[in-house]
């Protein structure tokens, strides 16, 4: 069955889509299988990385490259550049603290946990070693986040968003206020018979539609973006096959054009793609990454290699070759061994 996935990559105005999919652990959501305990990444880059256009990445970015995971798979330590970031657990493994130091041992982002179905029920983003926003978050009593506030240092809203599910866990309507002037209301429905996302809507303020889009299953029937408009949420649409190693992804602009990116994977979990491939609304070559691995047993890979190929080179470079150690929790734990 092929189920349908929008994805945005400009992470300050895009909303998270909800749903009703299997909760994953850390360490999953990372692309980690098996009772990974720790990992440590060297890279080494030969050669300048090419300007990716927005939308769905081609060049695959370096996630965890200095990471600790407790036996449940919540990372509990990590590092992202010069950031460290760190979990505070209970006794039964559960996160109750997220913090994460710059290179001066300053705070930067602190999260606050409840130790019910949801998540993170608080958050606090410094600057300089300043406060710079609060938020709060408000979950259904299936874990779904309903509402989330971010309010200024001087305790004024600077945003807020609400969301509304369907009883499968689905989100049929998500609104965004803020900041400043920024504004989304996103309506979904899905079919009754297969679950897929069957229309997508985005309205402006005053009700009048931004963008529409409604499809079946892996097929898009109609896509109608106001003219002119620029990329926003809803006009980057992903299909991906679930009991296949393919992906493709359109990159729509507001006349209805669009480009179109295929990615190839190693094995159906999709973690490690071997071949993706941007293609400009004319079906002309773009960008090419192709990536070499060593998998370890538990298909996690030990190295890596990119190629990369543009419109403007007649032949692929050697973009970086990576490497890493990982560690696993022994035979005794709950994780089944390979």
């Amino acid at each position: 069955m092929n189920k349908w996935l929008a994805s945005i990559l400009w992470l300050l105005l895009a909303m998270p889509l909800f749903g009703s999919g299997k909760k994953c652990t850390d360490a999953e959501g990372l692309g980690f299988a098996g009772p990974i305990k720790s990992v440590s990444t060297t890279q080494q880059t030969f050669t300048q990385q090419p300007v990716q256009p927005a939308g769905p990445s081609v060049i695959y970015p370096l996630f965890c490259v200095d990471c600790e995971f407790d036996r449940q798979g919540n990372k509990v330590r990590g590092k992202s550049g010069s950031d460290l970031e760190r979990r505070i657990l209970d006794a039964q493994g559960r996160v109750q603290e997220e913090i994460t130091e710059n290179e001066k041992g300053e705070v930067i982002f602190r999260g606050v946990y409840t130790n019910g179905p949801a998540g993170k029920v608080q958050s606090e983003t410094y600057l300089n070693g300043n406060l710079l926003s609060t938020a709060d978050f408000k979950y259904d009593s299936q874990g779904n986040m309903i509402e989330s506030t971010t309010y200024k240092p001087d305790g004024t809203v600077e945003s807020h968003n609400w969301n509304r599910f369907d009883e499968h866990g689905n989100v049929i309507e998500s609104v965004s206020e803020g900041p400043g002037d920024i504004y989304y209301d996103v309506v979904e429905t899905y079919n009754p018979r297969t679950g897929n996302l069957e229309t997508f809507t985005s309205l402006n303020r005053d009700g009048s539609t931004r963008l529409w889009v409604t499809m079946n299953d892996s097929t898009v029937l109609s896509f109608w973006q106001q003219p002119g408009d620029e990329r926003t949420y809803g006009s980057d649409i992903c299909f991906a096959d679930d009991n296949g190693t393919e992906r493709d992804c359109r990159e729509y602009n507001s006349d209805g054009s669009y480009a179109t990116t295929h990615y190839s994977f190693t094995d159906k979990t999709k973690r490690n793609p071997v071949k993706v491939i941007l293609c400009d609304a004319e079906h002309q070559l773009v960008l090419e990454a192709d990536y070499d691995y060593e998998l370890d047993a538990y298909g996690n890979w030990t190295k890596r290699t990119i190629w990369v190929q543009t419109r403007e080179s007649s032949e692929r470079q050697l973009l970086e070759k990576d490497a890493r150690t990982l560690n696993y929790y022994a035979a005794e734990s709950a994780f089944p061994q390979p």
